[in-house]
């Protein structure tokens, strides 16, 4: 059965001493949904990106991934859940290829530790092609990333760690 949202928080508050950064906010994901958000300086955007990568737990309020409540949200967990985080600041290695940005700070290991490379090639094809459509031979996980031109590079931010990668 498919639940009808891939994420759910119901009611998530969180305050750091007397400063309330989120007020019984509701938010939903659905499958193979995009979703952007926006809003002013201080108005609680990072932190609810922060309850969802697990790295801060809400003072009030529940979690559900696909209609499963999760307590004690971890940053292991997230990641297990598929959740990623891209950051706004322009973070990638642009003498590395493609597949080694996608994998920089979580690389796949064999079960021997070492490096997966082959899986993190295959893994990061199977990314452009069933998550984001890619159909052009023009860019392939063995790309490296100073050849892209800046709305490549930011789309790749966005869209290449997306918030629910199948990785």
């Amino acid at each position: 059965m498919e639940h009808q949202y891939r994420l759910e928080m119901r009611n998530i508050s969180k305050s750091f001493g007397e400063v309330r950064s989120l007020r019984d906010v509701n938010f939903q994901v659905g499958h193979n949904e995009v979703v952007g958000l926006l809003g002013d300086n201080g108005a609680g955007k990072s932190t609810l990106i922060k309850i969802i990568t697990g790295y801060y737990q809400p003072d009030s309020g529940e979690i559900y991934f696909n209609g499963e409540k999760v307590e004690n949200l971890s940053v292991p967990t997230a990641r297990a859940l598929g959740v990623e985080t891209v950051y706004q600041e322009r973070a990638l290695a642009d003498q590395q290829t493609l597949w080694r940005n996608i994998f920089l700070g979580r690389e796949l290991s064999d079960r021997f530790g070492f490096l997966d490379l082959k899986r993190m090639r295959e893994e990061t094809h199977q990314l452009m092609v069933e998550s984001m459509g890619f159909t052009s031979s023009a860019v392939s996980p063995e790309s490296v990333v100073k050849t892209f031109s800046g709305g490549e590079k930011q789309g790749w931010q966005s869209s290449g760690r997306s918030i629910f990668t199948p990785i």
